[in-house]
């Protein structure tokens, strides 16, 4: 499909309603792979009924994970989506900045996740502090759309920058990209030594390290980046204790 290795993932959906149609954006733009994460309510039924016919297929690969790291866990970059801005929404890309960047990746074999929060609520800190860019739909009316709406507009426009660049050569093989699993041991270890260092400046380490994280997650590193740094900060930080 047009957006194999693109993966929609809703986190705390509340209605299936909602998911069905989710479902079919999925299968209108391409898009195979869709997953839940915690749903509150999971009715086959319901979400088949808004789904139709045309993304039936969609929801009967669907996975449910009880946990976002499970559900990210062999993507290489995160992207979230929010109606908010500041504080921990840093990054912002409009949907067609975020398409753009989304399409050169899959083009190089890469896993995408694209984070949708919960209707009421959206994503917490923790689940943005996953995310490499944060993709911001700016409205003129209403603040927030519904999650199906704001699904089938990113998905559009992903959709739109694929098919644009598809005929271009990979230039980056996947196997040699970190994936989010092991991103998150790197930066374990790189905030240790920061802390060692004294640099985890406030009462929040965990908002000071989103630049790092933001760093990091648009690099994409290689697999002798990853060994790289890793041994790096192991020794800085075996170093830093014996001093």
């Amino acid at each position: 499909m047009l957006l194999d290795n693109l993966q929609i993932v809703l986190i705390r959906p509340r209605f299936p309603e909602n998911t069905g149609m989710v479902a079919r954006a999925c299968a209108n733009f391409g898009c195979p792979d869709l997953c839940l994460v915690q749903p509150e309510r999971h009715d086959s039924g319901q979400e088949m009924r808004l789904a139709t016919s045309a993304g039936k297929n969609v929801l009967a690969n669907m996975k449910i994970y009880d946990t976002l790291d499970d559900a990210v866990a062999t993507s290489h970059i995160v992207y979230g989506t929010t109606a908010r801005t500041g504080g921990w929404r840093k990054t912002l890309r409009s949907p067609g900045q975020a398409a753009a960047e989304i399409a050169a990746a899959l083009c190089r074999g890469l896993q995408i996740s694209i984070l949708m929060g919960s209707e009421d609520r959206g994503l917490e800190n923790r689940e943005i502090s996953l995310c490499a860019s944060l993709i911001h739909i700016q409205t003129f009316g209403a603040s927030s759309l519904n999650l199906a709406q704001a699904t089938l507009l990113v998905l559009y426009e992903c959709s739109k920058a694929m098919q644009a660049m598809r005929r271009e050569s990979p230039n980056r093989a996947a196997s040699q990209a970190v994936s989010i699993k092991e991103l998150a041991m790197l930066e374990a270890e790189l905030k240790k030594s920061l802390a060692l260092l004294e640099c985890m400046h406030g009462k929040n380490p965990d908002y000071y390290f989103i630049q790092w994280h933001e760093l990091l997650a648009r690099a994409v590193l290689r697999r002798h980046e990853f060994d790289a740094l890793m041994g790096f900060c192991r020794q800085l930080n075996n170093k830093l204790k014996s001093d």
